[in-house]
């Protein structure tokens, strides 16, 4: 019999405890302007944001890294359970991984220290695109600490 094998899909799972609410760092997932802040790569920033947070609707990011190259991805938001979870499809239109279809998992969770993030991104088609996407959410993370630490910052000082 000959042998056959199958390449698995890769899993990408991240964690990161936030010094936030439940709420306000769920807000900082759903919220567009917020999102425009924070949801990029190290050296990119987000040129375009369509972001409405509906479950059936459509999402787009258009990414720009420093030499004006872009980097376009959207999907479909397929589930939201609010102050929770926020599942979508992830497809970026162009590129290495154009046209491959992925599901993003972002849950919250309340704990004593604040709030766990966990995001999850199921899959990947290799070890290589699971590496490249750790290292641009990963990056991305970072971004929402700063983002989410300010912005709450800034509102109690308002207070």
């Amino acid at each position: 019999m000959a042998e056959t094998s199958a390449v698995q899909p890769a899993l990408l799972r991240l964690a990161r405890l936030f010094p936030v609410s439940t709420d306000r760092l769920f807000q900082a997932l759903m919220n567009e302007a917020e999102v425009a802040a924070w949801l990029h790569p190290a050296g990119m920033t987000c040129a375009e944001c369509r972001w409405p947070a509906r479950v059936g609707t459509n999402w787009r990011l258009v990414l720009v890294n420093s030499d004006g190259r872009r980097f376009p991805v959207g999907g479909r938001f397929l589930e939201i359970v609010p102050s929770r979870l926020v599942r979508l499809t992830w497809i970026w239109e162009e590129h290495d991984y154009a046209g491959i279809e992925t599901i993003a998992t972002l849950s919250v969770e309340p704990k004593a220290e604040g709030t766990l993030l966990t995001l999850e991104q199921q899959g990947l088609p290799d070890e290589k695109a699971r590496r490249a996407h750790a290292q641009g959410f990963g990056a991305s993370l970072d971004n929402l600490s700063q983002h989410v630490r300010s912005t709450t910052s800034r509102e109690g000082a308002k207070a």
